[in-house]
C-alpha cells in the first residue's frame, strides 16, 4: 500500500468518524438542548401571555369597582330608598311645588353572554346568572320654564348610574307655569354595594350656556300688537273765572254831609263797605249815585248797578 493510499484512508476513516460523532451528537445533546430552548419559549410567551392577562384584570377589577361605586346600592330596598331620598332633594333645592316622587317596576336583565354557556351543571349557573337590575323612578311637579330646565339639567348631572327616559312639560297659564314630569331609569348590581360611592358637587355655572334658551319661554304666546292711536290731546277745561264782584252787592244809596255814598256788602262773609264819590272799590271809581242806582267807571266805561244786584251785573252807559 503506498502513501497516498494511507492518507486517503486516513481522510475517509476521519471523516466518516466525525460524522458518526456528530450525529451522536445531536441526538444525545443538540436536539435535547433545541427541545429546552423551544420549551423554555413557550413557557416565556405563556408567562408574558398570563401577566399581560393579569393586569387587564386588575384594570377591568378596577372599572368594575367604579362601575359599582357610582349604583345607588346592592339591592332593590337601598336603591328604592337611595332614589327617592336623591329626587326629592333635588326638587326641594330647586323649590318644585307640588313636589312628588316614585319607584317603578324592577326589571332582572340576563347575561349577554349566557348563550356561550351550555346547560351542563358545570356552566348552567353561569347561564342563568342576573348580570343587573334596572329600577324606573320620576319625579313631577311645578315650576317655571327656567327652573324646568334646570331640573333636567341637575338629575343630568348626578353623578350616579341613570338613563333619562322622558320629559313632559305642559305649559300652563300662558307658559308662566309648567308640570314638568321626568321619568329615569337606575340600574345595580344584584349584592354588589359601592364601596366608595362617587360623590361629586353640583356646580350651578355650567347651566350657563343655557340661560339664553331659559329667558326664551318659547311656549308663551306674546300679546297682540296694538294700533298705535294717537294720545287725545288733553282739552284744558276753561275753569271760568270768579269775577271779584261777583260777591258782593249794591246794598242801599244816601245823600250824606260829603255828598252821595254807596253801600256794599258781601253776604257769604258778612263784610260791608261805604263808598263816596271819587273813591275806588277792587279798581271800580264810584262817579255819582242817585234814586236806586249807583254809576261807577272802569276803564273809560260807564255802567250802572241798582240797588239789590251784584257790582258783575251791570248797565252800560254811552257818554
Amino acid at each position: 500500500m503506498n502513501r497516498w493510499t494511507k492518507i486517503s484512508l486516513y481522510v475517509a476513516t476521519a471523516l466518516i468518524t466525525g460524522l458518526l460523532g456528530k450525529k451522536i451528537a445531536d441526538g444525545v445533546y443538540f436536539e435535547e438542548r433545541a427541545d429546552l430552548i423551544g420549551k423554555i419559549a413557550s413557557h416565556t410567551d405563556f408567562i408574558k401571555g398570563a401577566n399581560k392577562e393579569i393586569k387587564r384584570s386588575v384594570r377591568q377589577r378596577a372599572d368594575f369597582d367604579e362601575l359599582v361605586n357610582r349604583t345607588l346600592g346592592g339591592d332593590r330596598e337601598s336603591v328604592d330608598h337611595q332614589l327617592r331620598t336623591r329626587l326629592n332633594r333635588i326638587g326641594e333645592e330647586l323649590e318644585i311645588t307640588g313636589l312628588t316622587v316614585g319607584t317603578e317596576k324592577l326589571k332582572e336583565l340576563q347575561s349577554p353572554a349566557y348563550k356561550e354557556f351550555s346547560q351542563k351543571i358545570t356552566q348552567v349557573k353561569y347561564r342563568n346568572e342576573i348580570d343587573f337590575h334596572e329600577l324606573q323612578g320620576w319625579i313631577s311637579g311645578q315650576t317655571t320654564y327656567e327652573n324646568a330646565l334646570r331640573l333636567i339639567h341637575r338629575i343630568d348631572a348626578e353623578p350616579w348610574l341613570k338613563h333619562i327616559d322622558q320629559v313632559k312639560l305642559q305649559p300652563k297659564d300662558n307658559g308662566s307655569r309648567f308640570a314638568v314630569t321626568i321619568r329615569l331609569t337606575t340600574l345595580f348590581l344584584p349584592n354588589k354595594s359601592p364601596k366608595d360611592p362617587v360623590y361629586e358637587p353640583y356646580d350651578s355655572a355650567t347651566f350657563d350656556q343655557y340661560l339664553v334658551l331659559a329667558q326664551s319661554n318659547m311656549f308663551r304666546v306674546p300679546p297682540k300688537p296694538q294700533p298705535n292711536v294717537p294720545e287725545p290731546t288733553q282739552i284744558a277745561q276753561q275753569v271760568p273765572k270768579t269775577s271779584p264782584y261777583q260777591a258782593w252787592s249794591v246794598t242801599g244809596v244816601a245823600i250824606g254831609p260829603n255828598g252821595p255814598e254807596v253801600w256794599l256788602r258781601n253776604p257769604q262773609t258778612g263784610e260791608s263797605q261805604s263808598l263816596s264819590v271819587g273813591e275806588t272799590f277792587k279798581d271800580l271809581l264810584l262817579v255819582g249815585a242817585a234814586g236806586e242806582e249807583a254809576e261807577f267807571k272802569l276803564n273809560d266805561k260807564h255802567f250802572t248797578v241798582s240797588i239789590g244786584q251784584r257790582l258783575n251785573q251791570r248797565s252800560p252807559l254811552k257818554h
